[in-house]
């Protein structure tokens, strides 16, 4: 239940951060529009109109006399309405426009009617005001700038305001225009109404636009949104049910899927820590199943010794045993003895060379010195079992090593090839160097070889190829660990039938300079 509310609270998530995302773009986009486009058309509607207001003012300018003559005064040649008596007074009231006398000019309403648009023309001389239209406006609405535009357009200059839109009823963009007489002198004015109630309406009608395609996008976006939390909500749920299970020592289990995104490098992590977590059993189980068996070697090689000691002595001791006897029981003991004893050091020596504290006695040696001290060791050994020593020993290799432990190594390989040899047969030791600057040491014989099952564990503590041990299996063990020690490594290659080759590999940077060390 738990797994399944927090899917849902995903999937309510994505949801909200998509449609809160879309509606900020939205927003965003519309406001855009907003400033941009709104302030575009009528910045173009405004440049349109300015160069046809420009060319009507030259147009009124140039025929002035004609369109004038079309005057007509409204209510017949009365004050229109909001009218004053005094034409002249431009400035007197805020209504100024208010003063000025109204006629209706056909002219200027044919302009209208082609330019569907609404033409004043003002004449500050004469106070009159001429339009096109025949609709009554009530000038007790002017803007409170109207004069100041007036004055403007009477110096010269050319003004645009949305400030009529209260007198004219609707929303419209006045641009005004000086008329220009022929010396130059200014005494009308161009006002130019342009409604922008169109410009307004496919405002309105894009924005609602982008309304109708906003609620859209949002339900498309919701849908998208439903898709895109399965597809990603599947496999952190596979991810979640693969740690529960390594949670509850699983180690096998594995996600199972491959992505290329963030989610598939975690999953990866994931089965690479599962893999990671199953060796690690794996080696864990087998270093108790080693330790197990370590305990039960031991405990037999201990007590085979300790039986046969303790058999001697209670015979001697109970006086069952002959005089003529005595010797051999206590030859029997003293060779028990000697077994444990060597069982107790051998045990000591895998122990201090397991913990890296031990110190090694490194000196100066030279390995040809080492392998034939051991040579000498074992010619007794190997004159016993007919068993011809052969060797070849490069005399200029020399190493910093502790001479005690290789010894030891050389003894152990010596007497295990030995060991294993057939009579009449040969034991070659090879001491060289290699071309790419390694060295080694080869011991090689003609024993039956290995086993492949056998060949894997030939350097496992207890281990022993035959079933009647001719020593603990401690010696290939002792050896690897003092080739580790001294940053060298221990091989065997062998095939059943075709004897053995144990290799002691030691890499270049082992080596020193021989001059040097004289």
């Amino acid at each position: 239940m738990k797994i399944d509310f927090i899917n849902k609270s995903l999937k309510r998530q994505w949801i909200f951060i998509f449609v809160v995302l879309l509606l900020v773009f939205t927003l965003l986009s519309t406001l855009i529009y907003t400033l941009f486009y709104r302030n575009y058309m009528l910045k173009s509607m405004e440049s349109e109109w300015r160069a046809r207001g420009r060319r009507i003012a030259a147009t009124l300018s140039k025929h002035e006399a004609n369109w004038e003559e079309q005057n007509l005064p409204w209510a017949q040649k009365g004050y229109g309405p909001g009218q004053g008596k005094n034409r002249g007074d431009f400035g007197s009231r805020r209504s100024g426009i208010g003063q000025y006398q109204l006629f209706q000019n056909a002219y200027i309403k044919m302009l209208n009617e082609a330019m569907l648009t609404d033409i004043w023309v003002l004449d500050k001389t004469y106070g009159t005001l001429s339009v096109g239209t025949e609709k009554r406006y009530s000038f007790e609405n002017l803007p409170e700038n109207a004069l100041e535009n007036l004055a403007k357009i009477y110096e010269g200059e050319e003004i645009s305001t949305t400030d009529f839109s209260d007198l004219l009823g609707t929303s419209s963009l006045t641009l005004g225009f000086p008329i220009h007489k022929t010396d130059g002198s200014i005494q009308k004015s161009l006002l130019i109404h342009v409604s922008v109630d169109d410009t307004y309406t496919l405002y309105s009608s894009s924005f609602l636009g982008f309304s109708v395609a906003a609620i859209i996008a949002v339900i498309l976006v919701i849908i998208l949104a439903l898709i895109l939390s399965r597809r990603f909500i599947a496999p952190i749920r596979e991810i979640q049910a693969t740690t529960a299970l390594l949670a509850r020592d699983d180690y096998s289990a594995r996600t199972g899927f491959n992505r290329p995104d963030e989610l598939g490098d975690l999953a990866a992590e994931i089965d690479i820590l599962a893999h990671r977590l199953e060796v690690a059993r794996s080696e864990r189980e087998q270093e108790d199943s080693l330790r197990r068996s370590f305990i039960s070697d031991i405990s037999h090689e201990l007590r085979t010794p300790v039986a046969v000691i303790r058999g001697s002595i209670e015979a001697l001791v109970d006086g069952i045993v002959k005089p003529e006897e005595q010797r051999d029981y206590l030859n029997a003991i003293r060779n028990e003895v000697k077994s444990l004893d060597r069982l107790v050091n051998d045990l000591l020596d895998l122990s201090r060379l397991d913990h890296k504290e031990f110190a090694l006695d490194m000196t100066t040696v030279r390995l040809s010195d080492v392998v034939s001290d051991a040579l000498r060791s074992v010619r007794g050994l190997a004159q016993e079992r007919e068993v011809d020593l052969t060797s070849e020993l490069d005399q200029e290799l020399v190493v910093e090593a502790d001479y005690g432990r290789l010894r030891q190594l050389s003894l152990i390989l010596l007497d295990n090839a030995i060991k294993y040899s057939p009579m009449g047969s040969q034991v070659k030791i090879v001491l060289a160097r290699k071309a790419a600057g390694d060295a080694f040491l080869s011991v090689i014989d003609q024993g039956p070889g290995l086993m492949p099952e056998v060949k894997e564990h030939v350097f496992d503590r207890f281990y022993s190829q035959s079933e009647k041990k001719d020593g603990m299996g401690l010696g290939l063990a002792i050896a690897a660990s003092i080739a580790e020690r001294h940053g060298m490594s221990l091989s065997v290659n062998s095939q059943p039938g075709q004897g053995s080759e144990f290799i002691l590999a030691i890499p270049e940077s082992n080596l020193k300079d021989i001059e040097k060390t004289q």
